[in-house]
């Protein structure tokens, strides 16, 4: 295509707080004949570009709107509701309800009162049901649907729930064969890769000058020849209402550098009980030969394959991996359907999102939380060989459609030449020129009023051809449509038998589906 024109501003930069990661101020791209994504030279984006024959836009020059897809970090700068149907921008507006710590379990606990440390949503025994926020459904069966959404460790919003928190807390002191478990993670609610993270025993010890979220630590997790790890896992999201998603089956496990221990000399130590790369990066060279990390020699700090985990898994343990990971899909896709309603549909919008999931030592996934702007610096090996292909699968995924520019700009001179005509023939009728806009907003009714019509084409007729025309005859995906490429991608939803079995127990949970609150 050749060059095109247009308003509004195709670049934007930023940093934000919710991603585990060091990545930098981002430029929107565009292509020559298809798409583009980039971020600067130090990212896995980058490299994809150059590997589909993408080229980033040109800095300066005035190209404006001519991109086809926004890769940034932070809030993109453009108006949304300018955007073209062959333009797609990697961020959701109001998705604050998924990556923020303290509305993620909001939106849980609307489908599992226990996330949020209450009593069971249900009593026990015919006679013993009771209703729980009013749009609950009472007995058994809800009980049991409620049940499966219980996918994170029992969490506490401070200071608004401060008394429920001192209560659990106290609970589990006062018995004797718990209270050495009393272990709590203490996490600011706008801060990401490990910053100002705690664990502690002593309700003394919390202190805070910003909102916090604390969470039951997990005492039982599943080692790996004695270390805990959690796994990071990417999420494409490319719809909300109607919910489109993605999983990606490679990913990354991140290793402690030290044994685990729920030793209480050991509470403050952040390398035995934090995965955070970010954390654990200080610590590398002290890392000890039998850590998976060293031993996989894949070269990736503290970070393995999922692919190596799944397999020292299958061989060490006797697992089930395929199962395994058949609940880590299922906890990935029931968050979303917890929050899915409060994040309005964009459809030039998509977003890849981490979700950080950890194991019990009974196999049983927990949702930690989930992260926007995943860290996409190419920092080792694995990184690359990890991300990168993650990225050229993502924006294969997406694909925002090729479009002739050319094409488009005899779509914009026609155009204006017709409203000129119009406001010619306009003032001609009126005798003195006013603009189509004071003419549609008068009382007259002259002839001039209106503008002609090309070829006896109807407005709706004649978009459809321009946009024929601008897309070279092609159709732009619908959502729930398979896409034509998914690399290492799996759908997650809609039009799957996993979706549809935890849509059953949504209907099941609540009266009215769509009344949540």
């Amino acid at each position: 295509g050749g060059g095109g024109s247009g308003s509004g501003s195709g670049s934007g930069s930023g940093s934000g707080a919710d991603g585990d990661g060091d990545t930098t101020a981002t430029t929107a791209t565009t292509a020559t004949t298809a798409t583009t994504a980039t971020t600067t030279a130090t990212t896995a984006t980058t490299a994809t570009t150059a590997r589909i024959n993408w080229v980033e836009l040109p800095a300066g020059l005035g190209l404006k709107t001519s991109w086809n897809l926004l890769w940034t970090w932070g809030k993109p700068k453009v108006d949304f509701e300018s955007l073209l149907v062959w333009q797609k921008v990697n961020h959701f507006r109001g998705a604050k309800g998924l990556t923020r710590k303290d509305l993620l379990k909001k939106h849980i606990q609307r489908f599992c009162r226990e996330v949020g440390g209450g009593d069971k949503v249900y009593g026990a025994g015919a006679g013993g049901e009771r209703e729980e926020r009013g749009t609950i459904r009472t007995g058994m069966e809800g009980s049991r649907a409620s049940e499966s959404f219980n996918i994170m460790p029992v969490t506490f919003v401070l200071p608004r729930e401060f008394n429920g928190f001192v209560k659990a807390f106290s609970e589990i002191e006062r018995d004797e064969k718990k209270k050495k478990t009393n272990f709590w993670i203490m996490k600011p609610v706008g801060l990401s890769r490990g910053r100002g993270i705690s664990v502690v025993n002593d309700i003394g010890s919390i202190s805070y000058s910003e909102q916090v979220v604390l969470q039951r630590y997990l005492m039982n997790p599943l080692l790996l020849d004695g270390y805990k790890f959690d796994l990071r896992i990417y999420v494409l999201v490319t719809s909300f209402q109607p919910l489109e998603a993605f999983i990606y089956r490679e990913g990354f496990a991140r290793m402690s550098s030290e044994k685990f221990s729920t030793n209480p000399e050991d509470i403050k130590n952040k390398t035995i009980h934090l995965t955070n790369s970010s954390i654990q990066k200080h610590v590398k060279d002290k890392m000890r030969a039998d850590n998976p990390a060293q031993t996989s020699g894949e070269k990736g700090g503290n970070k393995v394959t999922l692919s190596y985990l799944w397999g020292r898994l299958r061989e060490d343990l006797g697992v089930d991996t395929k199962k395994l990971w058949g609940e880590v899909c299922d906890l990935c896709l029931k968050t979303l359907v917890c929050v899915e309603d409060s994040v309005p549909n964009q459809p030039n919008a998509f977003e890849v999102f981490g979700f950080d999931v950890i194991f019990d030592d009974k196999l049983r996934p927990w949702l930690i939380e989930v992260n926007c702007s995943p860290a996409m610096a190419r920092e080792t090996k694995l990184d690359e060989m990890v991300k990168e292909p993650m990225v050229n699968d993502t924006c294969r995924l997406v694909s925002p459609p090729e479009y002739d520019r050319v094409e488009l700009v005899k779509v914009f001179e026609r155009r204006l030449g017709e409203m000129q005509k119009s406001d010619r023939q306009m003032a001609m009728n009126s005798g003195t020129f006013k603009s189509r806009n004071s003419k549609k907003s008068g009382s007259g009714s002259g002839s001039g009023s209106s503008i002609p019509k090309r070829n006896s084409l109807s407005e709706q007729e004649q978009l459809e051809q321009d946009l024929s025309k601008i897309l070279m005859n092609k159709v732009p995906r619908q959502v729930g449509e398979l896409p034509a490429n998914m690399g290492a991608y799996q759908m997650l939803c809609p039009n799957t038998q996993r979706y549809n079995r935890i849509q059953r127990d949504k209907k099941k949970l609540f009266k009215s589906p769509r009344n949540l609150d």
